[in-house]
This record gives C-alpha cells, sequence and structure tokens, in this order.
C-alpha cells in the first residue's frame, strides 16, 4: 500500500523534523557531543567521554548514553559497528557544528 501525502502533510513533517532537530541541538552537551564525533571521525563511547570531560568535567555514564542516544534518534550519529563495543560516526554534520570543530580542537590540545 503506498501512502500519498498532500503537499500541506509533506510540509508539517518537515516542520517537525526542523522542530526536533532544532530541540535536539538546544543542549550543550549533545552539541558539544556531535562536535567531537565529528572531529574525531570515529570514535569509542569512552573516548567521547574522555574530550568530554576535558571540556566540562565530570559527566555521569548514564547521560552520555542518553544523549548519544538522542542524537541517534535524529539521524545526526549512527552506530559504526553495533557490537559490544560500538564506535559512533558523525551521520550529518550542521553548519553551526561544523564551525565549532576548530575551536574545540584547540580546547582539546589537538592543535588547529
Amino acid at each position: 500500500m503506498v501512502l500519498i501525502l498532500t503537499a500541506k502533510e509533506r510540509l508539517l513533517k518537515r516542520v517537525d523534523k526542523v522542530v526536533t532537530e532544532s530541540i535536539t541541538l538546544a543542549n550543550q552537551l549533545r552539541v558539544l557531543i556531535l562536535a567531537i564525533i565529528a572531529l574525531r571521525r570515529e570514535v569509542y563511547w569512552y573516548e567521547v567521554k574522555e574530550a568530554l570531560e576535558r571540556l566540562v568535567g565530570p559527566v555521569n555514564p548514564n547521560t552520555l548514553a542518553f544523549h548519544i542516544n538522542k542524537l541517534i534518534e535524529v539521524g545526526y550519529v549512527k552506530r559504526a559497528r553495533p557490537q559490544r563495543s560500538p564506535r559512533y560516526v558523525a551521520e550529518k554534520i550542521p553548519d553551526k557544528v561544523q564551525e565549532l570543530l576548530d575551536d574545540l580542537k584547540e580546547a582539546l590540545g589537538e592543535g588547529k
């Protein structure tokens, strides 16, 4: 069965997607997590945690897992290898996050 959406339904669906993505990036930790994953290309969970803690101090593991899962739900991040130790890859990097990468690299002591 093929579902045909009207222009109005398509528009509202796209608006919902924009709102969801905007809400997802309205959290400082999520933006930092996405930027770390984008900078490193493919990372383990513990690598994200270590980098994040260098920037903001101690991070609860459950909090980190929650935020990574939110980024996955929206499609910004994917699990590269869903074994016991998945690696994370940035799928979509909004321009505003891309613009942070040089500063992030410097803040993490990885040069410019």
